[in-house]
């Protein structure tokens, strides 16, 4: 009797074990499928794998941290946080599981919590680049860009091919303003990184903010080419062609982008001034209307559709314009000038001389001004003050021949007719042929003898 209910307890030991040998077998093999499903990215297939797993192995800390990696890859950042927290619960002092936490405590905002994970990890040297890298970005991200680029130049000392280093580098000394250390940042990304779509929109950036505009158009050429145009962009690029002068490449992307952006003022802003540059003066003006619609406090829009009035011959209307102009922007040097030539074409010279002498307190060096304002005081007999103003002129830009004609008109109305002659030989000397008949007028000896 005792023998029979040994070998039946045997027999209980036996198929218990066998049954848990079995359970082992196939829990591994499920596991080890979840890793090679994870290896080729196919993560959404994994995840139910690890899910079978862990039923079976409730208190294995390494499928707890795959099937997080496999959350965070998925969007699952919050998901990915309660399973590495599990397997941290599960095996203390797993590092690992700190480093992913900490970049998924990123992903969550929860910049303060990434910071002490990727402390973790990078004081213990795990995948030491990554994780100061990661540690920097959570620094950049709280706006503490100083510490943050300590750590990428950690990242980059112990690997000096980590690319994510030098991206993330640039954009935080992009952040402190030292766009030329930033672009230099970005050119190594993608050296070592290669075809990156975020580096070349960020690099665009950057070197538009340099003014650099044709560096920018070739970055927003690459992504445009490559597919990934959007009105966003098409718009960007517009403006740069715009300020490199390329009016009709201006036109055709800012065209583009307001098939899908309908209410944004620098659109129109920018592709009445593309038009007007090409001579379409008045859809330029429906241009810049449909602008201020949309932003009434632009005043360059104002100061733009005064300028294509004054050039279609609306002055009054000009006027309207560039005032509202002036009332947004007081030190805009340029409104005043106009509104000066607008009021100089009524032959209302007072006004005139009002706008040009404001235009000289704010900019004393600009030759036009002095030029103008002397054309002023011609106009109201006022000819030494236009000479005065003329001489002025010419200091500013020696080879001004206007202002020698100018000058000239204004000493011969002094009657100092050799000064006035020197003048009218000079500006026809640099181009200036109406000087010729002034010279055979006033001046026959100063003609040159053939």
């Amino acid at each position: 009797m005792k023998r029979i209910i040994f070998l039946m307890v045997l027999l209980v030991v036996l198929v218990t074990g066998a049954f848990f040998l079995y359970r082992n077998y196939k829990a591994n093999k499920i596991f080890d499928r979840a890793v090679e499903l994870m290896e080729v990215g196919n993560y959404e297939h994994a995840l139910p794998e690890l899910n079978t797993f862990l039923k079976l192995k409730r208190r294995n800390e390494n499928a707890y941290l795959k099937r997080g990696i496999v959350r965070a890859y998925m969007g699952d950042d919050q998901g990915a946080v309660e399973d590495y927290t599990e397997a941290l619960r599960l095996k203390g002092g797993f590092v690992e599981a700190n480093f992913y936490r900490g970049i998924s405590y990123i992903e969550t905002n929860d910049f303060d919590l990434a910071i002490e994970d990727l402390k973790i990890a990078s004081g213990a040297q795990f995948n030491a680049a990554a994780s100061n890298t990661f540690l920097g970005k959570a620094r950049a991200s709280l706006q503490k860009y100083e510490e943050a680029i300590e750590n990428y130049n950690n990242a980059i000392q112990i690997d000096s091919t980590y690319a994510l280093a030098y991206f993330y580098r640039g954009i935080s000394l992009a952040n402190l303003g030292d766009l030329v250390a930033a672009v230099r940042d970005y050119n190594k990304a993608l050296e070592l990184k290669g075809e990156i779509e975020d580096l070349y929109l960020l690099r665009a950036e950057s070197l538009g903010t340099l003014e650099d505009f044709t560096g920018a158009i070739e970055d927003y050429n690459r992504i445009i080419d490559a597919g990934g145009g959007n009105a966003e962009l098409y718009k960007k690029r517009g403006v740069f062609k715009f300020q490199i002068q390329d009016f009709q490449g201006a036109i055709k992307d800012l065209s583009m982008a307001l098939l899908e952006i309908k209410n944004d003022y620098e659109i129109y802003y920018y592709l009445g001034s593309a038009r007007a540059m090409t001579g379409g003066l008045n859809t330029a003006l429906d241009e810049f209307s449909k602008s201020l619609q949309l932003n009434p406090q632009n005043a360059k829009a104002y100061y733009n559709r005064g300028l294509a009035k004054l050039q279609l011959g609306d002055l009054k209307g000009a006027k309207g314009d560039l005032n509202k102009s002036i009332r947004l922007d007081p030190e805009n040097k340029m409104s005043y000038y106009l509104r000066g030539t607008a009021s100089a074409l009524e032959q209302n010279y007072k006004s005139a001389l009002d706008d040009y002498s404001r235009v000289i307190s704010l900019d004393k060096t600009m030759s036009t001004a002095y030029f103008n304002r002397g054309i002023t005081f011609e106009n109201l007999g006022q000819y030494k003050e236009a000479a005065e103003d003329h001489t002025r002129a010419i200091e500013l830009d020696p080879k001004y021949a206007h202002a020698y004609y100018a000058r000239g008109v204004a000493l011969i109305n002094q009657n100092k007719f050799a000064e006035g002659c020197a003048d009218f030989k000079k500006a026809l000397d640099l181009g200036k042929k109406e000087a010729q008949e002034m010279l055979l007028i006033y001046c026959e000896q100063f003609i040159e003898k053939n």
